[in-house]
Order: structure tokens, then sequence, then C-alpha cells
């Protein structure tokens, strides 16, 4: 996905916290559809195109373990 518009943004630290806004959104957006894609990234560039940051997906947010030990069926469980 392209954004040809971007926004202006008065740094690098001030862009990046928009990406991981913006890759949250999109995050959000797509679990409505049951998959979650973290291999992609928000690339960061600045007004002369060059590239100046990236925030993989995810880098913006935290996954807990998906089965925790209290899920996981006990040996008991099989006899």
């Amino acid at each position: 996905m392209l954004d040809e518009e971007g926004f202006n943004l008065p740094d690098v630290n001030a862009a990046k916290c928009e990406a991981i806004r913006g890759a949250r959104g999109l995050m959000a957006a797509e679990l409505e559809t049951g998959v979650l894609r973290l291999a992609q990234a928000i690339l960061i560039h600045d007004e002369f195109g060059r590239r100046v940051g990236c925030v993989p997906f995810h880098e913006a947010v935290e996954v807990i373990d998906a089965e925790p030990d209290w899920m996981k069926p006990a040996d008991s469980d099989y006899a």
C-alpha cells in the first residue's frame, strides 16, 4: 500500500509515532477478516523521497503467548 499524500511531520520521531498509530489501525481493520499479517511495515521517507525510517508491524504491537500454559492440555487429558 502506498500513501502518495503522506503527512508533514516535524521530525522522524513524530513520523514513527504516526506510523505506529497507522500500523495499529491497519492491523485492527485486518483482524476484522480473521487474518493478521505481521510481515508488513510502514516506510518513512523525507521530503526528498529518502527512506529515513521503518516501522515493522510486529514492532507496533506486543504479541502475548497465543497459548498460555493454562490452555495447554495436561498429560492426564489424554489418559
